[in-house]
């Protein structure tokens, strides 16, 4: 939610709308890598990490999430924008429909396995999401 409300604040104070973006996204990933911190702290603390899915995911999660850095740090503000847009109105129709959308009923294998995080990580990073918080 720190985006949308950056976005509309940003260009108040006087941030260029080509600025105003990677301002946007810059500082909801700082707030995110604090609470990620903090929950993923207390999740391990009270043993409900999957360890095993986070051995299997956490390389391509983490190349994922350097290659949306650089992504959207090159990448122009509309193109971003709109990828927000799309991300976003995707987790909220998951989140409305709940179990009733059901992408896949196991996780994939072999080098497929490797596709779902780098994207999460991908999209999670370019649009200051926060993946798997």
């Amino acid at each position: 939610m720190a985006v949308p409300v950056l976005l509309e604040l940003l260009p108040m104070l006087g941030v260029s709308a080509d600025e105003a973006f990677p301002v946007a996204v810059g500082t909801a990933q700082a707030s995110i890598l604090v609470a990620s911190l903090a929950a993923a702290q207390a999740h391990w603390r009270a043993g409900t990490i999957d360890q095993t899915l986070l051995r299997d995911w956490l390389p391509a999660l983490a190349a994922g999430t350097l290659a949306g850095l650089v992504f959207s740090f090159f990448a122009p503000a509309k193109l971003l924008t709109g990828t927000f847009a799309v991300v976003a109105a995707g987790l909220a129709v998951k989140m409305a429909l709940g179990r009733h959308l059901v992408l896949a009923s196991q996780l994939p294998s072999g080098p497929a396995a490797h596709v779902a995080p780098g994207l999460i990580g991908v999209l999670s990073a370019s649009v200051a999401v926060g993946g798997g918080t």
